[in-house]
């Protein structure tokens, strides 16, 4: 494995798989919209609720020294309702901090065979969390975000 088969995304994915739907974009976003805008619940995502959604901020990078990729991370978790997103949202939060120990997860690549193993050094939070700003009091969406230093010592 070298750093070009590392996806701080896949990685973040495969890290949190156990904990709900995982991916990096909202599945089904336009129906989920269209409900939303007539004010209709969306029962579209009942199979799979909680939902995490992971992205790779346009931040940090690989070091002078090509040692770490320092990856900002954003998560959000959507449940059934507000105390669902915030129930996912905390134990995203803290599988990712992992209480300031280091931890290994498996690298895959998108057709899920397993590269390698990656070590993610301590991580830090950059917004503990917030709800998505929305009109509607019952808003699904907790977001959060994540310096992850993914090592490149392999």
């Amino acid at each position: 494995m070298t750093e070009d088969d590392i996806d701080a995304e896949l990685l973040l994915m495969e890290h949190l798989s156990d904990l709900g739907y995982t991916d990096t974009a909202i599945p089904e976003w336009q129906e989920f919209a269209e409900a939303e805008a007539n004010g209709e619940y969306f029962s579209g995502w009942d199979d799979i609720l909680p939902i995490i959604v992971t992205n790779r901020l346009p931040a940090g990078g690989i070091d002078d020294e090509g040692m770490t990729d320092m990856a900002l991370m954003t998560t959000v978790s959507i449940g059934r309702n507000r105390q669902e997103a915030w129930a996912t949202h905390r134990k995203v939060s803290a599988r990712i901090l992992n209480k300031g120990m280091p931890y290994e997860v498996i690298q895959r690549n998108e057709a899920g065979e397993i590269l390698g193993t990656v070590l993610i050094e301590p991580t830090s939070v950059v917004e503990a969390g917030a709800l998505e700003p929305d009109f509607d009091p019952d808003n699904r969406f907790v977001e959060g975000s994540f310096w992850i230093p993914i090592s490149l010592r392999f």
